[in-house]
C-alpha cells in the first residue's frame, strides 16, 4: 500500500516479490537451509512446529521439501509479508487436525504419538466437544496399531484404555498410556 503503481520504487518491489516467488531456495528455512516460497509454511506456535518436523511435513501437506520458515514473529510486518504477499501459508493446531488422517498416523512412531497427545492437552477445543474436529479424526493408536476414531457413532468407544488384566476390548497401546502427559490426554 505505500507503494503505488506509479511509485519510483515500484519496480524494485516487483522484482524482488517476483524472486521471492520464484521456485529459488531464497527464504530462510528452520533447519538452517533455505526453501522456496511453494515449500514454506509459517507456524502458529512453537509446540506446533517442534512436533510437525521435517518428516510429518511433506506427509501432511503431500508436498514434497514442505517445510517451516525459521522463526518469524507472528503478526510483525514480515509475517504478514510472507503470508500475503508470498502466499505462504500459516499452519494452526486446526489446520493439523483437519489433515490428519490415518495413512498419516500409520506412518508416525509412538514416540511421536505421544507427543502429539501431549501436544493436545493443551488444545482441548480440537478435541473436548462432541462435534470437535479430532472426534471425527483416526488418531487414537491401539495395541495392535490401528487408528480409530474416539467413539462410535453409538457413543461407545473404539478403543478402550488398558488395564492389568487381558480382555477382548480393543485398548489403546500400553507403551503410549505408560506416559504420564499421554496418559492425562487419554484419560
Amino acid at each position: 500500500d505505500d507503494l503505488p503503481e506509479d511509485h519510483t520504487f515500484r519496480p524494485i518491489y516487483d522484482a524482488v516479490l517476483a524472486k521471492l516467488k520464484s521456485e529459488e531456495k531464497l527464504l530462510p528455512a528452520n533447519d538452517g537451509g533455505h526453501i522456496s516460497a511453494q515449500e514454506a509454511f509459517l507456524g502458529r506456535g512453537k509446540e506446533l512446529m517442534d512436533l510437525l518436523g521435517m518428516q510429518q511435513m511433506p506427509l501432511l501437506f503431500e508436498k514434497d521439501g514442505a517445510q517451516w520458515l525459521d522463526d518469524v514473529k507472528e503478526n510483525s510486518p514480515l509475517w504478514d509479508y510472507l503470508n500475503k504477499e508470498l502466499e505462504i501459508p500459516v499452519i494452526r493446531p486446526e489446520t493439523l487436525a483437519n489433515r490428519l488422517n490415518e495413512a498419516f498416523m500409520r506412518k508416525q512412531t509412538d514416540e511421536w504419538v505421544i507427543q502429539f497427545y501431549r501436544f493436545l492437552l493443551g488444545e482441548e477445543k480440537l478435541w473436548d466437544k462432541p462435534d470437535a474436529i479430532l472426534r471425527k479424526k483416526p488418531f487414537l493408536r491401539r495395541s495392535d496399531d490401528i487408528h480409530v476414531i474416539p467413539f462410535h457413532a453409538n457413543g461407545n468407544p473404539l478403543a478402550y484404555l488398558p488395564t492389568d488384566s487381558t480382555s477382548g476390548f480393543p485398548t489403546i497401546k500400553q507403551s503410549i498410556y505408560d506416559d504420564t502427559k499421554a496418559h492425562e490426554f487419554l484419560i
